[in-house]
This record gives C-alpha cells, sequence and structure tokens, in this order.
C-alpha cells in the first residue's frame, strides 16, 4: 500500500504503535512542545483515515496530556484547518472548539 499524501515520520510512529503497543510520547529536549503536538495531530490524522478508533481516542488523550503539561494551546490557522477538513464528529474538531472556548473564557476573566 501507498500512502503518498503521508509523511514517513507519521507513519513510523504507527509502525511503532503497532510493535510496542503503546502510543508514543513524542517528547524531545531538541524540539519544541508545539512540534510534538504537531507529530500527534498528523498521527491522528493517518489513525482516523485508516479507520483505528480506538488508537485515535489514545492519541487525543495523550495530545491532551501533553497540552496540560506544557500549556499549549494549539494556533488559529491549526484550529481552522481542523474544523475545515475533518468530518462533523472527528473529536480533534470538538478538542479545537475546547480550545477555543478556554481561551475566549480566560481573555473575559483576564480583563475583568
Amino acid at each position: 500500500m501507498y500512502l503518498l499524501e503521508d509523511n514517513v515520520d507519521v507513519f513510523s510512529l504507527l509502525v511503532d504503535f503497532l510493535y510496542r503497543g503503546i502510543v508514543p510520547k513524542v517528547v524531545s529536549s531538541t524540539t519544541p512542545p508545539r512540534l510534538d503536538t504537531l507529530r500527534l495531530t498528523c498521527f491522528y490524522f493517518l489513525t482516523e483515515k485508516l479507520c483505528m478508533s480506538d488508537l485515535m481516542d489514545r492519541i487525543i488523550d495523550e495530545i491532551l496530556s501533553q497540552c496540560a503539561r506544557e500549556c499549549l494551546m494549539m494556533g488559529g490557522q491549526a484550529i481552522k484547518w481542523i474544523y475545515a477538513n475533518k468530518h462533523e464528529n472527528s473529536k480533534l474538531r470538538a478538542y479545537c472548539v475546547a480550545i477555543l472556548a478556554c481561551c475566549i473564557y480566560k481573555k473575559d476573566y483576564s480583563e475583568a
């Protein structure tokens, strides 16, 4: 099977999962945490395309965990792209809505 549109590095995360049975922690001291979240997000896209719903749930859990540890938020452009390109029941879309709601909440209370 050829997956031309998929990144080899991201596909290696799937192979790693298939061999080890765990969602990899892509934390590196040499890359910014936002890049790690991007790799996990791309991994999610791949598993969504392959209809691996249990793994998708585990990846979302890891993204949430990493964002909580690093106090990260996805950028507006990433959120727009995800919302425009993922199906209506995508958990990643729901996560993006939650991030936006959190940002609005924090902004409203920081100005008060």
